[in-house]
Parts: C-alpha cells; structure tokens; sequence
C-alpha cells in the first residue's frame, strides 16, 4: 500500500528561530510514503502521475513550490544579513521577498482570468 499525502496549511507566520521556520515549512507541505503493493487500480503510477502534473513544471501546484523556495531564501538571506549587523539591506531583502511573491500570485491569477476569457469567448 502507497499512502500520499499533500497537506497545505495557510497561517500568519513570524519567524524568529530557524526551528520555527522549519516547523512551518513541515507543516504546510508534507509528503509522506510507505511502500507495498499498492491497494487500488492505478498503482503509486497514478499518484506519481497526478503529483507530477500538479506540482511539475506549468502546473497549478508549481506555484507554491515557488513560493516556498523563495521565502525561505528570502527568510535566509534576511537573517544572514541582520546577523552581519546590515539591517537595513535585511529589510530590503524581505521587502523584494514580499514584491516577488506577488509577482508570482499576479501571474498565476492573470493567467486564470485570461483562460477564463478564452473559456467565455
């Protein structure tokens, strides 16, 4: 038997402790797996198929992959730098994270609404 599971939570986050970052990132996408035979028609293919189209290139889920790398970086890059004592470029990098991440939601959503109109006519 294959058990798959995608959890996606949403919270307001505050990171102060790297422990607490990886918590976060724990819990909002987890994947977790433990192989036999599988116990339905399809097999792990089928899963593996479907993760593959939702989180593989140009796909919905690619988006918060994205979004993850990116904060995590951006958190990184922050902390490195306010522990250089340069808490003004800190700001900075967070405030490019925040920019960026936008960015990507404004494409995705613009792209849902011209699929939209094309759906419509």
């Amino acid at each position: 038997m294959r058990i798959t599971g995608f959890y996606v939570q949403t919270a307001r986050v505050t990171v102060k402790k790297p422990r607490k970052l990886m918590r976060f990132c724990a819990t909002a996408f987890v994947a977790l797996g433990s192989g036999t035979a599988p116990a339905y028609a399809g097999g792990a293919e089928a899963i593996g198929q479907a993760a593959l189209s939702t989180f593989g290139p140009g796909g919905p889920g690619m988006m918060i992959i994205q979004l993850m790398l990116i904060a995590v970086v951006g958190w990184l890059a922050g902390y490195v730098a306010q522990a250089a004592g340069k808490g003004q470029i800190a700001g900075m990098i967070h405030v490019a994270t925040v920019f960026s991440c936008i960015s990507i939601v404004a494409a995705v959503a613009m792209k849902a609404i011209n699929a939209i109109g094309n759906f419509l006519g």
